[in-house]
């Protein structure tokens, strides 16, 4: 069973869905609105708590799991217990998230513990936004509920009516895929651009795999001199020469920083074709759109691999990359960064979920907890 036969019983998804957003306006798109005007991103989630009631961990039978972990039968069994459990810790903790988690322009932080549900939670929040983007996008086409249909079965879908790279992100999402749908009725989004999801942790770890085996395919055994307290000998070594490991063996974040600046730029040009894509849809449509300035984007964990001087103006260094606040740009970051937790950013913090998006200076008699 695919997660959009799964999650269909969530809130039942589709007729409730498109009863409960009967128009494109509530869910970003308003065009009656004239374009002359400029708003800002938006992003309000609607959590259902009826609907996330519903989400099941349906784990795999030990069997399986031993097979795909590579693990011993009895390793196993009790890894499999704690997963479990770890997941089921992580869902009751996003229950306990206020109804309403409303995103300003600017930076806003998930913070908390590992394995609390940092990222599930953000890549929930994304799916969501592309969720409303894709109705968007299909709205003058096919009407309100054929546009929901067709927005459910491109983002939630592992059925193959999507993109590979869309099945990698629902496969690497945890429970984010699971919970989104209990956030889609009264949600809103609306962006220069589609979401996009920057998972700075993945691309540092597969930066470290990749140079490992280019410097390991060009390793050129040689003979080299070395001047021993003897005089010189002969070792067996490895020469790097041009175009062998040399080329390659580069820090990670060297790697993450060439992936920022080219999704930069890539925003940029996104941006401009998106706002022609307006243009011709109020065109087509006799309506005009309301033009929006600013994104939404999410950058998980940003502080891999930093310099102590640069993780010292990392909030700098995402806005560098992501935009500016008063560009319009909403930018949510899931992070474990003492120098972010430490500032006074608004955040979401899951070791105080009841308090939803929030400045510490909110509640200035918090003390902090520790979870070993």
């Amino acid at each position: 069973m695919d997660l959009l036969t799964k999650n269909k019983k969530i809130g039942k998804m589709g007729e409730d869905i498109a009863r409960e957003n009967p128009t494109a306006s509530q869910l970003g798109n308003s065009p009656e609105i004239s374009g002359e005007q400029l708003g800002p991103a938006e992003l309000s989630i609607r959590i259902d708590p009826a609907a996330l009631a519903n989400v099941e961990i349906r784990p795999p039978s030990a069997e399986q799991y031993a097979r795909n972990a590579h693990l011993a039968p009895e390793q196993a069994a009790s890894g499999l217990e704690a997963r479990v459990a770890e997941l089921t810790k992580v869902l009751e903790i996003l229950k306990r998230l206020p109804e309403i988690l409303n995103f300003e322009p600017g930076i806003t932080l998930i913070v908390g513990e590992n394995g609390s549900g940092k990222s599930t939670l953000a890549k929930a929040i994304c799916f969501v936004a592309e969720y409303i983007d894709h109705v968007e996008r299909n709205f003058v086409d096919h009407g309100p509920m054929r546009a929901k249909e067709l927005a459910f079965q491109s983002v939630f879908s592992s059925d193959g009516t999507h993109s590979e790279t869309q099945s990698e992100k629902l496969a690497l999402s945890g429970l984010g895929a699971l919970v989104a749908p209990a956030m889609l009725g009264g949600s809103r989004f609306r962006s220069e651009a589609a979401p996009y999801y920057m998972d700075v942790g993945e691309i540092y770890g597969r930066a470290i795999d990749i140079a490992r085996q280019l410097a390991l395919d060009h390793h050129v055994p040689s003979v080299a001199v070395v001047h021993g307290n003897d005089g010189p000998i002969e070792v067996n070594t490895s020469t790097i020469v041009e175009g062998t490991g040399a080329f390659h063996i580069r820090s990670a974040r060297q790697t993450v920083d060439e992936e920022l600046r080219y999704y930069r730029d890539h925003r940029l040009s996104q941006q401009r074709t998106r706002k022609r894509f307006n243009t011709a849809r109020a065109s087509e449509s006799g309506k005009q759109t309301t033009e929006v300035k600013g994104c939404i984007e999410f950058v998980d964990e940003p502080e891999n691999g930093l310099s102590p001087r640069r993780h010292q103006r990392i909030e700098q260094e995402i806005y560098d990359v992501f935009g500016a606040a008063d560009e319009g740009n909403i930018i949510v970051v899931p992070t474990n960064s003492v120098v972010l937790f430490e500032s006074n950013l608004p955040r979401i913090d899951l070791d105080y979920p009841e308090r939803g998006v929030h400045k510490p200076s909110d509640y200035p008699e918090s003390i902090e907890p520790v979870t070993l």
